[in-house]
């Protein structure tokens, strides 16, 4: 893993304490907790400020043997007894601002990630449509995708051994699930060529496959829904099929 990844992982945290993400988010986190002790003991001292605050005020309980003498004392009409009660008051609020500063911060420190997140999410798409701009040539073969519910084109470009999937108004997968590629061989053999997200607000999704032979070997791909982080042959149902 790179450690850019790992940081984008780290810097979800605080939200995910708050329970600030989305279900996707939620559950890649917990599997990278899974393999990484540094994130965990991260994720422990959030979770400790947290109950330390809610447990601030600890609960007091009133002796039986005691009630007599409060009663009595109430009747006495002590102006201490009023200073006690601001007193307490008085702690309690401070911990709920402690709480509420603390909440704060997570929240601005989310909407930050978040901000980091878009950027590089529109730095790849830059990155992906300057790709595609270079395969509008002559040499470059479209290829329309069977589908139900949506459109796309699978683009093939075999001197420059290059390809993309495109596909118009694709469905998100459920929350533990992606979409995985499959590069379908002459004589059946199903070989893993990536898998994606649709891109979020965005009408298209454009994926380049990834392939450790040239694409002139197969004859066509596969689209199918898998667990999040791929499986190494198709396992999950078939949403679309090119053939070339």
């Amino acid at each position: 893993m790179t450690q850019e990844k790992h940081d984008s992982f780290s810097e979800n945290i605080p939200a995910y304490v708050l329970g600030a993400l989305n279900r996707t988010e939620a559950f890649a986190l917990r599997r990278h907790l899974e393999t990484c002790p540094a994130c965990r003991a991260e994720l422990a001292r959030y979770q400790q400020v947290g109950d330390g605050l809610l447990t601030a005020l600890p609960l007091q309980v009133l002796p039986v043997s005691a009630k007599g003498k409060l009663l009595a004392r109430l009747d006495e009409k002590k102006p201490r007894s009023n200073f006690k009660i601001v007193r307490g008051f008085g702690r309690f609020a401070a911990a709920f601002v402690m709480l509420a500063l603390v909440a704060t911060n997570l929240f601005a420190y989310k909407q930050v990630a978040d901000l980091r997140r878009q950027q590089t999410q529109l730095a790849d798409r830059i990155e992906k449509n300057h790709m595609l701009l270079g395969m509008l040539t002559a040499d470059t073969e479209i290829h329309p995708v069977s589908a139900e519910g949506f459109t796309g084109n699978l683009l093939l470009d075999r001197e420059k051994n290059l390809s993309y999937l495109l596909t118009w108004n694709l469905p998100d997968p459920p929350a533990d699930r992606v979409y995985q590629i499959w590069l379908v061989s002459p004589n059946g053999e199903r070989i893993d060529a990536g898998t994606f997200l649709p891109e979020a607000d965005w009408p298209f999704t454009s994926t380049a496959l990834v392939a450790s032979r040239d694409f002139a070997e197969f004859v066509g791909i596969e689209v199918t829904v898998e667990l999040l982080g791929g499986s190494e042959s198709p396992t999950g149902e078939q949403v679309l099929e090119a053939t070339y």
